[in-house]
């Protein structure tokens, strides 16, 4: 089944968006959330939490894979802040998705979360920004094709999607039912925003070109169909 996972963390801390962040989720997810009864599709690095849309093949599998991807958060970003203790306020919050008219909001929410973000606080992003702190670079869904001019872009694209494959019929091709692609990243090129991120290479970038990996299904991170990577 499919779920829209929160994860909050404690106050005090400084903000998660950032890339060293970034990265260690995507190692957290990479190492645990490709289990055969769990598996982490989509995510996105907030401030002060995170979201995922994940499947599970129920209640328990869903503990057990939540469990083994928070402790391995917290250990590696403990480690990253130089701090030990309780990382997380709370237990984690998942809804289930049951419709493909659900799904397809969790997708675009979580994917398009950053931008809502920045909107609140006045900011105007380039009509072709993607979430560098997000899976959205590796979406198969959007209503455009995406080009990786930024050098970011490329490095990210390269480094390999950290994200399982979708099992289920909503996650791979039933939430088209609910509403079709998911606009709101398209193609564009240009600098919104001014970004600081390092990518794995230590890129510095200002945010600004973006889109979408379309990849396939069957092997949702294996395969760059349709992404532009110069």
């Amino acid at each position: 089944m499919p779920l829209h996972v929160t994860l909050k963390v404690i106050g005090g801390l400084p903000s998660f968006r950032r890339e060293a962040v970034a990265r260690v989720v995507r190692a957290a997810i990479a190492a645990g959330g490709h289990r055969g009864d769990f598996r982490v599709v989509h995510y996105n690095v907030l401030g002060d939490h995170l979201h995922f849309v994940v499947e599970a093949a129920g209640v328990e599998a869903l503990a057990r894979g939540m469990q083994g991807l928070t402790i391995r958060l917290a250990r590696r970003l403990n480690a990253l802040l130089g701090r030990r203790g309780k990382l997380f306020a709370q237990r984690y919050h998942a809804r289930p998705l049951r419709t493909p008219t659900e799904v397809r909001n969790a997708i675009r929410y979580v994917l398009l979360n950053g931008r809502h973000h920045a909107r609140d606080r006045g900011q105007v992003l380039a009509r072709g920004w993607v979430d560098p702190y997000s899976s959205a670079l590796w979406f198969d869904g959007w209503n455009a094709a995406v080009r990786t001019d930024a050098p970011w872009l490329r490095a990210l694209a390269r480094a390999g999607c950290p994200t399982a494959a979708p099992h289920t019929w909503l996650l791979q091709v039933g939430w088209r039912k609910g509403g079709g692609v998911i606009g709101g990243v398209g193609v564009g090129v240009g600098v919104g925003v001014g970004v600081g991120v390092g990518v794995g290479v230590g890129v510095g970038v200002g945010v600004g070109s973006g889109g979408n990996a379309a990849t396939a299904n069957e092997g949702f991170c294996k395969t760059t169909r349709g992404l532009h990577v110069p």
